[in-house]
């Protein structure tokens, strides 16, 4: 699929650039920067190419075909011009266990998955969308279909006629992309955020594992990520009259616990 294949010249993209600046303290290391600064480069390539070439019948194709251009170029001024061996050679990491780190990544992609399906999928023909969320998704989706089934670009938001985008449009440009190479739109935003929210914490595991110089230490910090700074719990947790009240209580919550700051943005 030309979605599938546009990821991973993304993501080889990214390869070729960092490793001429960066020494990877591992494997996982290596393919969440190299993810992380692909998407980032060929989103603003792919998106100035459409821009530039807004007045042909689809801007879309003859975008992507630039990024391809450049990667083939980059691709090949860097097996003529290799890096420094230096800057290829892996940091030493701390004891630890191969298999527990692949057990760890595999729990994250998990629950990563988990949580972008979760809060949006589709189901006889209809755009499934969690309570919290409905609000960002029906504005952003339609966004997205206007680049990927429509015209639009320069970019206008479709809820807004004649005024220009000026918030993080980008992500939903290049969900349209992987839509227009093949996914449906549910799919493409929910790989995009699933890969990106698995390099994230990949990226939050190697800082705190080489910052204390344990891989303990790293996991733990990664699964910190997913919990509020907040003490909110703390009195949520004294208002339940036992343990089994408290866990089902916990199980069968519908809404976020009240964060205790005077913004409704903060819960």
């Amino acid at each position: 699929m030309l979605a599938i294949l546009y990821l991973g010249a993304a993501t080889y993209f990214g390869d070729l650039i960092c490793r001429r600046f960066y020494r990877f303290v591992s494997l996982q290391h290596r393919l969440a920067t190299s993810f992380l600064v692909g998407l980032l480069f060929s989103t603003w390539i792919t998106f100035l190419s459409a821009l530039l070439l807004s007045r042909t019948r689809q801007p879309l194709i003859a975008a992507n075909l630039v990024f391809l251009l450049i990667f083939a170029t980059v691709w090949f001024w860097s097996r003529r011009y290799r890096a420094p061996q230096v800057t290829r050679e892996a940091l030493a990491r701390p004891a630890g266990s191969l298999h527990w780190d692949l057990i760890w990544l595999v729990g994250f992609l998990i629950v990563a998955c988990w949580l972008m399906f979760a809060t949006l999928s589709f189901k006889d023909g209809q755009f499934q969308i969690a309570f919290k969320a409905w609000t960002d998704f029906g504005a952003n989706i339609s966004l997205t279909q206007s680049f990927a089934l429509g015209h639009n670009v320069p970019p206008q938001h479709p809820f807004f006629p004649g005024e220009f985008i000026r918030y993080h449009f980008l992500f939903w440009f290049q969900t349209a992309n992987l839509e227009f190479l093949g996914l449906n739109p549910v799919r493409s935003i929910n790989i995009l955020s699933v890969l990106s929210l698995l390099a994230l914490l990949i990226l939050i595991i190697t800082f705190a594992e080489t910052l204390f110089n344990s891989r303990t230490v790293g996991r733990l910090s990664a699964v910190l990520f997913f919990f509020s700074s907040s003490l909110s719990y703390l009195s949520f947790l004294r208002s339940q009259n036992s343990i089994s009240g408290a866990l089902n209580s916990i199980v069968h919550r519908t809404d976020f616990l009240a964060s205790g700051y005077p913004f409704r943005c903060e819960t």
